[in-house]
This record gives structure tokens, sequence and C-alpha cells, in this order.
């Protein structure tokens, strides 16, 4: 004889952790939804699902009365990476309970679908275990929220690359360091230097124009990364003002390539400058993790990121991703070896005085210089002889025939202007002198004497 039963699973929802209330912005009041205790006795497993449009922290949190929260088990939600969040805890405790942060210090919820269920029967691990009782675990991919994947080698190698400081400098003291800064000023706009930082002022002047500028430019390698990085108190935004702070080249109130923050006339946005044209994302349109919308900006200094290649670029702020470009289709600039720049300008006749301050300013490089140098024999007299367009290094110079009145100048630029440095010989010699110089807008050489014979070793 055969009996048949019929099993059925009494999944329970919590409604006291269950919600569809929107939370409010860090730290503000009502950022937080915290559940009440309910009894886990007679179920095996907790399911939590949530759905938002900012970034949260999950807490599914158990007790043994309902009143001591011993075991806390914590959950990042990340709305554009993994908005299918969906997670199953063992139940252990008498008493659990749901807790979420929302964790957007810009923008409140304004979706918001928390769901609790209590299970009585539930798979919470794999099939089985390892010989040794462990759990199956593989690795098959390490990726970061902007969906960067980590490269292995054929060989089992972890592929990791170190970052380079490529340009920018500390300010310390009361003066500016002429050698590696540039502060342009109009109109009653000025540049102060103190207390670790540089402000750029408009001073209540009717079209007052300020502009801070690296004097070396970054330079940009293929294969290659580039991260722009600004510690910045941009004050607020005001009415006929526009800040703006990046890797760009231009004059005053004008880019012509480069990317860049701005906060124009109180509207905060991103842009990209090729050929003096803009691509400008505005405040509501952003697509990072912080959504579409920043609502409400920080005051004070806060941390600014621009990484970039030929392909994308990732606009972050505060460590979050702010908006992403994709520029598979078409180039982004005219040039992706940039200095930095800021600028706080006021523009149709505004006369409020704004200040935009930088504490630190840099361009980084992820990944070493690697690439195999060039060489270039000279025998002769030459002017003006372009080796290289663009930034590189200048390794070292071969003077391997050098007779008396023989000149050899190197230049930083495509013309014979800009000397690196000038080889004299006195008497007849021969010689090797290792410089490891970058360059910076190109290199170019000049010969003086018949006999001269040198080797240029660049790249």
């Amino acid at each position: 004889m055969s009996y048949f039963r019929s099993i059925t699973q009494n999944v329970v929802l919590s409604g006291a952790n269950s919600s569809i209330t929107n939370l409010a912005k860090s730290p503000d009041a009502g950022y937080i939804f915290v559940g009440t205790a309910a009894s886990t006795l007679g179920v095996a497993a907790i399911q939590v699902t949530l759905f938002a449009n900012q970034n949260c922290t999950v807490y599914i949190e158990q007790s043994p009365n309902g009143t001591n929260w011993d075991i806390s088990d914590a959950y990042s939600y990340r709305y554009n990476t993994t908005p299918n969040f969906g997670i199953t805890v063992q139940a252990v405790g008498v008493y659990f309970r749901t807790r979420v942060e929302n964790i957007s210090t810009i923008a409140a919820t304004t979706t918001f679908r928390l769901s609790s269920v209590l299970c009585p029967i539930v798979e919470a691990i794999p099939r089985s275990l390892s010989a040794e009782g462990n759990l199956k675990v593989g690795v098959y991919e390490i990726e970061d929220d902007q969906g960067n994947k980590v490269k292995i080698s054929p060989q089992g190698g972890l592929r990791t690359t170190p970052c380079v400081r490529l340009i920018g400098s500390s300010f310390v003291g009361t003066t500016i360091d002429a050698s590696f800064w540039a502060f342009a000023g109009a109109a009653g706009g000025t540049g102060v230097q103190t207390g670790g930082q540089y402000e750029l002022r408009t001073n209540t002047t009717a079209n007052a124009l300020t502009a801070l500028q690296s004097l070396r430019t970054s330079r940009y390698m293929n294969g290659c990364s580039n991260i722009c990085r600004i510690l910045a108190d941009y004050g607020s935004g005001v009415a006929d003002n526009t800040k703006r702070w990046g890797a760009f080249t231009g004059t005053a109130d004008a880019p012509t390539d480069g990317v860049m923050f701005e906060l124009i006339n109180q509207v905060p946005s991103v842009a990209v400058y090729k050929a003096g044209t803009p691509t400008r994302i505005t405040n509501g349109n952003f697509n990072g993790l912080y959504g579409s919308t920043l609502n409400t900006l920080p005051t004070g200094c806060q941390t600014f990121e621009i990484i970039y290649t030929n392909k994308a670029i990732w606009f972050m702020f505060n460590d979050v991703l702010v908006h992403k470009i994709d520029a598979s289709s078409a180039t982004w600039s005219d040039t992706l070896s940039l200095p930095l720049r800021a600028e706080n300008n006021n523009t149709n006749s505004g006369v409020i005085d704004s200040s935009l301050k930088i504490r630190s300013f840099s361009i980084h490089r992820y990944g070493e210089a690697l690439t195999r140098p060039q060489w270039k024999n000279q025998v002769g007299a030459v002017t003006a002889q372009i080796l290289k367009r663009g930034p590189g290094t200048l390794h070292r110079v071969c003077m391997n025939t050098s007779p008396n009145g023989a000149i050899v100048t190197l230049y930083d630029a495509l013309t014979a202007t800009n000397p690196i440095c000038v080889i004299n010989p006195a008497t007849d010699y021969s010689a090797i002198m290792d410089y490891e110089l970058d360059f910076y807008t190109g290199l170019t050489y000049t010969t003086v004497n018949a006999g001269v014979d040198v080797t240029f070793i660049f790249e």
C-alpha cells in the first residue's frame, strides 16, 4: 500500500520587518529602517529582498531575547551594479529583525521595497561539502563596483599595477612654487596660498577670473589609465559663477581639451571638452551609484577623482561613482596628455565673493612606463630635428665622437626653444651621459660641427 503525503510550507511574511517607506539621505533623521523583533521558532531561515534607488547596507540581526542583537550579518546593496538583492540567512536565534541604512550622503530614496519572510524549510548552503568538510568555493573573477575585472596570467600570476604620481605638488608656505604652478587672475580675481591649500577667490568683483594650472602635463600611455585626484572645498554654488577643477587645457573660462567637475550657477555637472566643444552631463542625468541626481552637496573639503583612458571616463565623488562616459564610438579629446587646472570665475557681471580652495591636486598613472626605449644616431651638423612629438623620457646621450667645438643641444619643444641641456666639450672626448628626465611637449635637437657623432636614447 502506498501513502502519499503533501507538505505545505508555511512561509510567513514578517510585516514588522518589511517596508515601502523611503529613507532620508545619511545622516538625516529617518535614513535608517529598523524592524521589530519577530520570533524564529519553528523556521529554518530568514529571506530578505530589497529594491531601492540608492546604495544601502542591509543588516539581518538575531537575538536570544529580542533585546540584545548578538548576531548581525551585513550585506551591501548597490543600486546600479547589484539591484537584484535577495539573501537567505540560517535562523539560529530566537528572534530576528531587519535593519537597512541609506548610505548615500547626497540623496534620499524615492523607491524602497523591503520584504522579510520566514521559511520553515530551506537550503541555505550548497548540496555538498569538500572532503575536509568545508564549503566548496571557487573564485572565477574579481570585479569592482565599476565592472573592472582583475587579470591573471596563463602562468597563474595576478596582474598588479603600481600607481605613479606624474604631476602635482603640495602647497607649502605662503608663496606659490613657480617651478610647478602658474596662477592667472583678471578683473580683481586673486589667488592666495596659505595653510596647506591654494584659494581662488573672485572678491565681489564683476567678471572676476581666476585660474591655477600646473606647468607640466601628465603623459598618457596606451594600455594604462590616468587618475586626476583633487581634494577641494568648493564653498557653495552661487548665481553667475562658474567653478571647474580637473585635468584640462584652455584659457580663462574657455576650456579646450580635457575632463572636469563643474559647478555652474549652483548646478553641479561633469564635462568633457574636445577642441573647445563641451559634452556636459548635468545634475539629474547621472548614471552612477548615487543615482541620477545629487540632491544636496555636502560642504567642506571633498574628494574628487577622474579616471580616464582613451575609451572611457569615470567621475568619482567621495570614492563613489557619479557618472561614467563611454567613448568607444569616438575620441573624447584631441590629447590625453593633460595639465592640472582649476578655475573660479564670475560670469554675467556677477559680483558675489566666491571661493574655491584646493588642498591636494595631482595626476597619477596606473602602470609604469615600461616600453623599450628608441634610439637615433646623428652624424654631422643639423638644425632643429624632432626626435619625438608629445611627452616622453630622455634616458641618455652617447657622445660617440665629440671634436673640440662640437655642440649638441636638446629641447623640450618641437622647435629649437626651451633647452633641456647643452653639451659643449672644450676638448675631444667620448662619454655617456645619463639624464632620465621627462619632457612634456616634445624632444628636439641641434648639432654643430661636421665631426660630431651622437646617439640619443629616449622613449
